[in-house]
């Protein structure tokens, strides 16, 4: 029989459970969200309509999970902005570089250490070097920091993580692969990435100057104002996707935009219950 909307609800009363008891502790969900995630899956155990296999629920669980990730991130940019982006300026710029350095170097060590060959090395070089933005964009919100002055800082570091990945995968995929790293490759990949971010991180500062879309936007009605952020919120994430990035931060950079726009508390009761 088909058990598909019990068992999503299952997942649902699982994630609620780990969320109370988080609560209950002061802690982030995070962690007891993972290890929710570890107890249930393919090797638990199954009771009639009590399974915890999720084997059929778990296409939809796992579009579902994106889904939250996307709405985790835009809300992050309503809460941020573009213009506070850009003051963190050369300062993301500097760190960056530090933190990429330091942990692509710490990464390559521990390869070295466990005697791997190189291209499994720069394999695990890659796992250190960036940090995961859900992860980080969840912890920000949790510990109600996103007004923090480091903010940005913080948030710069991850999307030029991010941006710098595309590079670093492009060369590795192309040493794994072919044997050899392929330049002209590499610098499209990166070329492509930065164009893609700055563009809308300009668009954000623009709709900042400019007062005419945010006019647009409040003569829409509430239905049609949603669908269309929410039709771009899809759209600049599955784009970020398609080149390479994490479609996360499409949905960040889509929030900072839209932060822009003077809209973000009319956006932000929608979103934060999904996220």
């Amino acid at each position: 029989m088909n058990y598909l909307v019990f068992q999503i609800g299952l997942a649902i009363a699982l994630m609620a459970g780990a969320t109370l008891i988080a609560g209950r502790l002061k802690l982030s969900v995070i962690p007891l969200l993972i290890l929710v995630g570890f107890a249930v899956g393919p090797h638990a155990p199954s009771f009639g309509i009590l399974d915890l296999r999720f084997i059929q629920s778990q296409p939809l669980i796992d579009f579902m999970g994106r889904l939250g990730v996307l709405f985790l991130l835009f809300y992050l940019g309503l809460e941020f902005s573009a213009s506070r982006l850009f003051a963190a300026g050369r300062s993301v710029i500097i760190a960056l570089a530090v933190t990429v350095t330091v942990n692509l170097a710490m990464g390559l060590l521990f390869g070295r250490s466990l005697g791997l060959p190189m291209r499994e090395v720069l394999v695990v070089g890659g796992i250190f070097m960036c940090s995961s933005t859900t992860i980080v964009a969840k912890i920000i919100l949790d510990l109600k920091r996103t007004a923090r002055p480091e903010t940005g800082l913080i948030l710069g570091i991850t999307m030029g993580e991010d941006v710098v990945l595309v590079l670093y995968l492009a060369i590795v995929s192309s040493l794994v692969l072919y044997g050899s790293a392929s330049l002209a490759s590499a610098a499209t990949s990166l070329a492509t990435a930065l164009i893609f971010v700055i563009l809308l991180l300009t668009l954000g500062r623009y709709f900042a100057q400019r007062q005419r879309l945010t006019r647009w936007l409040g003569r829409l009605s509430e239905e049609a104002f949603l669908l269309i952020i929410f039709a771009g919120l899809f759209l600049v994430a599955g784009l970020a996707e398609s080149l390479g990035l994490a479609e996360a931060l499409g949905a960040l950079l889509m929030g900072l935009v839209v932060a822009e726009t003077g809209h973000a508390q009319r956006m932000l009761h929608l979103v934060i219950p999904l996220s």
